[in-house]
């Protein structure tokens, strides 16, 4: 599902179009960064994922 793309990169450069997504879909609850891959960006639909 969720690949580990760019977890060389700083979440700086991370793409805006995620943000953009997930304040799209209103079944996203948040937007969170895992700092245990590399500050990426994780979205959490309706459940929690367990990671």
């Amino acid at each position: 599902m969720y690949k580990q793309k760019s977890q060389h990169r700083p979440i700086q450069n991370m793409p805006i179009y995620f943000i953009k997504m997930a304040i799209r879909h209103k079944n996203y609850l948040s937007i969170v960064y895992n700092t245990r891959f590399g500050k990426q960006l994780l979205f959490f639909p309706d459940y929690i994922i367990q990671t």
